[in-house]
């Protein structure tokens, strides 16, 4: 056998020592890579079982937040009404009740509500005030449902309670998690839940889908073994057939085609299997010289894009010191930009707001965009507000090599909130004066109303003053002597 190898030809010898080179290489990140796959996987099945049921429990926690809110907003809304329009605590309740039994989420979502004491006020859109109360309510596995859920009465942010509880449905109770949250000024909890199986066949299906995906990878890695294979194969006969006879040739054109985009010259190649490898060749370095053409063209677009935007661009590197920004910014400013370009952005924003964008550029790494106002200060001393949106740029190794933002001067939007905001504190004390004014008169109505009273009481007595004398007259007079 080592004879054998021996008498082999040096091209043979290339060539066998190639294939099996690339070969073993291949089966081995081939390899590699379906381990890190299958890992992977595991990965994102453990992840995703975590992460359906925390984001069906921000879900259901959400929806509660917002009926609550819903609720202490009518409340507040009621008690800034005149008294004469204001409703009682009772009618109040029986309004909300009314508002509330028919609010939905998804195609099945639903909220219940209890009192403190636990008598029930209304389930999946029926009123169920009066039906006698569930304090002791209790699940097949002996948990106190409700008085596990009037837990939310001391703990302001809600609690969730894992029990069974039969589906709409279905006859048999199935595993149930539910968050609840306590209304104090109504002396309510108010509550929606989600079945865990629910949360399991979503997680099946994406685990399905994850599998699909996984085989999918793996039989792509596969062909592509299998493709690179063939290809090296055939690559490495060409190579092989004569390499020394025509190296020169090579050596001399990839020399060349690095600066001048050279063509090879087909005809000082002796073989037909070279001529086909050059023509690969040919053709790489015209699309090469295409593509080089292509950036230039989109270079020069993104450079017209980056000067003729009406928004400010700025870009950074990791050290916070200045790359590139476009005449926007230098106009908004009042800088040149070789005034700006070298320098920290910290130098031209507002000392107030410099904390701002150190806390934002330290986290910066951690997050791909991100967005925030500060202010900057002009060449001339004006601070100008503005809205920043930042990206960051990477490797593909995933290292940070630069930032840039896109900044828009909010002066007018600024103005005008502050505008909306005077009217809406007007409006609010024309209000008050209006409230003032409707119970002056109102008492100056119920001063007139008691003189009014007093003045027919005076002319009774007047009256019957009168009437006396006359009778005592009457009774002086001559006649009746």
């Amino acid at each position: 056998m080592k004879n054998k190898i021996k008498k082999l030809s040096l091209t043979r010898k290339f060539f066998i020592s190639m294939i099996l080179s690339v070969t073993f290489l291949m089966i081995l990140l081939i390899c590699l890579e379906i381990y890190h796959s299958f890992n992977k996987y595991q990965l994102e099945v453990e992840l995703l079982q975590v992460r359906s049921m925390g984001d069906q429990k921000d879900l259901i926690r959400n929806e509660v937040d917002k009926v609550i809110f819903y609720i202490s907003e009518l409340i507040i809304f009621s008690q800034q009404l005149p008294p004469e329009s204001q409703m009682d605590l009772p009618e109040l309740k029986q309004f909300l009740i009314s508002e509330i039994i028919d609010l939905r989420y998804r195609s099945d979502g639903y909220f219940f509500g209890s009192t403190r004491d636990g008598e029930p006020l209304f389930s999946n859109g029926i009123i169920t005030q009066g039906t006698g109360s569930v304090w002791d309510l209790t699940d097949p596995d002996g948990v106190k449902i409700i008085q596990k859920q009037q837990e939310a009465f001391d703990n302001p942010n809600g609690v969730f309670t894992e029990y069974s509880w039969r589906k709409l449905n279905q006859s048999e109770p199935s595993p149930k998690i539910s968050y609840t949250k306590a209304v104090p000024e109504l002396d309510w909890i108010i509550g929606t839940g989600v079945y865990l199986v629910d949360i399991n066949q979503q997680i099946s299906y994406q685990k399905k889908q994850l599998r699909s995906l996984l085989q999918n990878r793996t039989i792509s890695y596969l062909t592509l073994l299998f493709a690179y294979f063939l290809l090296s194969f055939l690559i490495i006969k060409h190579f092989s057939s004569n390499i020394k006879s025509n190296i020169e040739s090579f050596s001399h054109f990839f020399f060349k085609a690095s600066d001048n985009y050279d063509n090879i010259d087909l005809d000082s190649l002796h073989y037909s299997e070279f001529r086909e490898i050059a023509t690969a060749a040919n053709i790489m370095i015209d699309k090469r010289k295409k593509s080089d053409d292509a950036l230039k063209l989109s270079e020069n677009k993104y450079k017209q894009l980056i000067e003729t935007t009406s928004e400010g661009f700025w870009m950074i590197n990791p050290e916070m010191i200045t790359l590139e920004v476009n005449e926007s910014v230098c106009q908004m400013l009042g800088y040149s930009p070789d005034q700006i370009i070298g320098k920290s952005p910290i130098d031209f924003i507002d000392e107030n707001d410099q904390h701002i964008f150190l806390t934002q550029f330290n986290q910066s790494p951690d997050l791909i965009h991100n967005s925030y106002e500060m202010h900057f200060t002009s060449k001339s001393g004006n601070k100008i507000p503005c809205h920043i949106k930042a990206t960051n740029l990477y490797y593909q190794n995933n290292e940070f090599y630069a930032a840039f933002a896109f900044i828009t001067d909010i002066t007018d939007r600024k103005k005008y909130e502050q505008k909306l905001k005077d009217y809406h504190d007007h409006l609010e004390d024309l209000i008050k004066i209006r409230t003032k004014d409707l119970e002056e008169k109102n008492e100056e109505l119920k001063k007139y109303n008691k003189l009014f009273i007093g003045r027919e009481f005076r002319i009774k007595e007047l009256r019957d003053q009168v009437k006396a004398m006359e009778e005592k007259l009457d009774s002086l007079s001559p006649n009746n002597s």
